[in-house]
């Protein structure tokens, strides 16, 4: 049993750098169903998947594929635009960031500014989420795809903080925010509870072909 739990927790370790990002290789899954199923220690045991509602929710968001961030960290550490085409900062409290053209997310709406800008207002609204209070937001403004961010005070880092997976972009406007949130990844919620994930490919990937039509979650 140990052996088998050491197993599992290594393959996923592997599996959660780039499995969920859509453009991996699967050549671990099942050729018949493109299907992965794959045990975890590190599980959002908190019955929900809602960053806005505590602290780390939404690092499990984005590790299932169903959420992604207006940033990211890449494997050397440098910092790249993922839902974003620009950026700039107007002066050393602001920051223009423009969303790119054609993202929708799972459901069929497309992501604008606004929608970036009431997902992130979601987990600013909760001050017991430390990612959100690191940005030291004064104002968002969102026009068409371009979100201006005014800071209270000089912040260098703040593009780097939107890389925070507990600032996933999120359609404010989902049913069930905490079990079944809509985000504009590779993959949609099937189901969700505290042992287990499902998600199913997102037939309207914005981000090219997503290799899994299936990945199933299980808490070890």
């Amino acid at each position: 049993m140990k052996l088998k739990k050491t197993v599992a927790l290594l393959l996923s370790a592997v599996l959660s750098v780039g499995i969920f990002t859509g453009c991996s290789n699967s050549s671990d899954s099942k050729e018949s169903g493109k299907e992965l199923v794959y045990g975890t220690g590190v599980y959002a045991t908190t019955g929900s998947l809602d960053p806005a509602e505590a602290s780390y929710n939404g690092w499990f968001t984005l590790r299932y594929g169903i959420g992604e961030t207006l940033f990211k960290v890449n494997d050397d550490s440098t910092i790249e635009p993922w839902l974003v085409k620009e950026y700039k900062t107007v002066d050393d409290t602001t920051w223009e960031i423009v969303i790119k053209d054609g993202i929708t997310f799972s459901n069929g709406k497309e992501l604008d500014a606004e929608a970036a800008k009431a997902s992130i207002q979601r987990v600013l609204d909760n001050k017991d989420v430390s990612a959100g209070q690191a940005l030291s937001v004064e104002s968002m403004k969102a026009d068409g795809q371009t979100l201006t961010i005014k800071t209270t005070k000089p912040n260098p880092a703040l593009i780097n903080q939107l890389c925070d997976p507990d600032l996933v972009i999120l359609d404010v406007d989902s049913e069930d925010m905490k079990t079944k949130p809509v985000g504009t990844g590779p993959f949609v919620v099937e189901s969700f509870d505290e042992k287990q994930c499902v998600v199913d490919k997102n037939e309207n990937y914005w981000d090219g072909d997503v290799k899994l039509d299936k990945v199933t979650v299980e808490y070890i």
